[in-house]
């Protein structure tokens, strides 16, 4: 798989680097080492639970709960197995370099073992999202095929604009909400919207699948959150139009899959603000 070669490349960098720093414990190397083995673990299960839903889709298999937790299952296997392989190797690399500090290790190890818990939280989050919308895709497919005078009208969005942000960009965030819905504009704002003992993950499928479009606040932060990534990657499946506002971000920082969407910086508010109501009104 392509991201295979990728981490292969940035470990040959890695190495590389380490070499031209020498011998001894260097406490941000060790840091940088743990990173990068988190990232792949993270991408190689991401990839996984889009091979598996894709096949579910293009096999026209039953979104059905005892798939959806064989997938789970499946997913959380590969993690655990991820996680005692990073575990193992970051051990070794740690003395490699001269670490000798136990506390450190203790703590390296400790954080690790909080990533495998947060990872496999995240993985369930995905993965039932994904199922809601095999869901969604199946009830289309039936309303296709009933006589035209059985078919249900779809009742209209609920929401104009989904904004999918990382928390600690709320402020950020809440400033586009404030601007559209000065403008008239529909908003869900998860924030705003999601209130205790609501299912979140439900929640947050059901205001993707009644918004029109999905305004992304792209930032350093939401880069790398997963739910930010979950929503937009739901948002692309259902066929949404994504606007990603950029802050402190370049467009080249985009995922490779919104490369080629026409994206604003976020100062543009006024010129999204207008170019969406063109949008609204036609």
């Amino acid at each position: 798989m392509e991201i295979y070669k990728n981490f292969d490349a940035k470990k040959k960098q890695f190495i590389a680097e380490m070499a031209r720093r020498g011998s001894g414990f260097s406490g941000p190397l060790v840091t940088k080492y743990l990173e990068l083995g988190l990232e792949e673990i993270r991408e190689t299960f991401q990839a996984r639970i889009e091979v598996e839903v894709e096949i579910i889709r293009k096999q026209e298999l039953t979104a059905s709960p005892f798939e959806k937790d064989l997938l789970i299952q499946k997913v959380k296997k590969l993690i655990e197995k991820k996680f005692r392989f990073l575990e193992e190797d970051f051990i070794k690399f740690y003395h490699r370099v001269g670490g000798t500090g136990d506390p450190m290790l203790s703590s390296s190890l400790r954080n690790i073992g909080e990533k495998k818990i947060s990872f496999e939280i995240q993985a369930k989050n995905e993965i039932d999202i994904q199922f809601g919308l095999l869901d969604i895709d199946r009830q289309k497919e039936t309303q296709r095929a009933l006589p035209s005078n059985q078919k249900v009208q779809s009742a209209e969005y609920e929401y104009d604009v989904f904004i999918s942000y990382q928390s600690d960009d709320e402020i950020e965030a809440d400033t586009i909400r404030k601007t559209l819905e000065s403008n008239g504009i529909r908003c869900f704002m998860a924030k705003k919207e999601v209130v205790g003992g609501d299912e979140f993950s439900d929640k947050i499928r059901d205001a993707l699948k009644n918004s029109k479009e999905l305004c992304l606040l792209f930032t350093p932060n939401s880069k790398r959150s997963e739910w930010v990534k979950t929503e937009w990657g739901a948002a692309w499946v259902l066929g949404r139009r994504i606007v990603p506002i950029l802050l402190r971000t370049e467009i080249n920082d985009l995922p490779d899959r919104l490369q080629p969407k026409y994206a604003l910086d976020f100062h543009e508010l006024d010129r999204y603000v207008n170019e969406l109501k063109e949008r609204l009104s036609e």
